[in-house]
């Protein structure tokens, strides 16, 4: 199985040989420069398949131009009800999404970190800004990830996650 991503560690390249680990099964990694040319091949046939962000694959699922076979999330994604989880068909347990941060420099007072997660707080209380955010492919905030405690805690698991499968799948630094 050709498996296409967007260049050697990004997110699909990673996330691709998470699953063919978790399979046990063996793919060819076929990295391009960047998600566009990654993407043409895709349409064009050139590749099986592909583990790509929503936001970048809705249009061309939206498009009917390409078929999309599950999602890598915990939960399926509101844009997509009818595609299952890895979780749901073959891979129970498996999760695997990308997910943003706001971070601020090391020795930032906490009435700032406050501030700014208030502020965070309320663009994601707008309407108009999720709405937007939602019809573009992304899924909103996991309640549990809220606060610098837990996001520093998530991302130190996340770190941990992808140095395994890296070191595992041998894959080079850039």
């Amino acid at each position: 199985m050709n498996i296409a991503n967007a260049g050697v560690g990004s997110a699909g390249h990673l996330v691709a040989a998470l699953f063919a680990s978790a399979l046990k099964i063996d793919v060819v990694h076929v990295s391009y420069k960047g998600n566009a040319p990654a993407l043409t091949d895709i349409l064009g046939g050139q590749v099986d398949g592909m583990f790509d962000q929503s936001n970048t694959a809705l249009p061309q699922v939206r498009g009917e131009k390409v078929v999309a076979l599950a999602v890598t999330s915990r939960d399926r994604l509101p844009q997509m009800p009818d595609v299952p989880t890895l979780a749901e068909t073959v891979l129970p347990g498996f999760e695997a999404a990308t997910w943003y941060g706001i971070y601020a420099p090391r020795g930032t007072p906490r009435e700032a970190i406050a501030w700014l997660g208030a502020r965070f707080a309320e663009a994601m209380q707008d309407a108009a800004f999720t709405s937007k955010l939602v019809e573009q492919g992304y899924v909103m905030i996991r309640p549990e990830l809220r606060g610098p405690e837990a996001l520093a805690a998530h991302t130190r698991s996340e770190i941990e996650l992808w140095r395994k499968v890296i070191a595992d799948a041998k894959i080079p630094p850039n």
